[in-house]
């Protein structure tokens, strides 16, 4: 997707509504007032690690090190979406897991992945149930 600033200059997003864009306004804002020095993302369900993804740019920018020097965390429970993460993203710290709630940490929690490249994954039966009704041809599996 393509956007354009304030300026009238064109930019490309790989999110979905342009938040990369946004973000990236903002930390060079910071840096070029010495308020911080460096960035490191942590992007929680990050889902495909390219197509509309919020911190792919980020990612870019740390190779080229234009504004960006760490390692970073992409959190993905998706088994599939977080082995395209590692794969694409090698440079990022790549973590199969789930981000809940104080007190569920050692409970069982059923996971429904409906189709590998989607992001509509949830731990909520209602939402899948839901999804399943709009879009039975997409449920994988739980």
């Amino acid at each position: 997707m393509q956007t354009i600033n304030k300026n009238g200059i064109s930019e490309i997003t790989t999110s979905q509504f342009g938040e990369d864009i946004i973000v990236n306004y903002l930390i060079k804002l910071l840096k070029n007032n010495n308020i911080i020095n460096d960035v490191t993302y942590i992007d929680i369900g990050a889902c495909d690690p390219v197509r509309n993804n919020n911190t792919v740019r980020f990612y870019e920018q740390n190779l080229l090190n234009t504004h960006m020097t760490s390692k970073s965390i992409l959190i993905e429970a998706n088994p599939y979406q977080y082995e395209r993460c590692k794969e694409i993203r090698p440079n990022d710290i790549v973590l199969n897991a789930v981000i809940v709630d104080q007190g569920f940490e050692n409970k069982k929690i059923p996971f429904y992945v409906f189709a590998n490249e989607s992001g509509l994954n949830t731990m909520s039966k209602t939402q899948a149930e839901s999804i399943l009704k709009e879009l039975p041809e997409v449920f994988t599996h739980y």
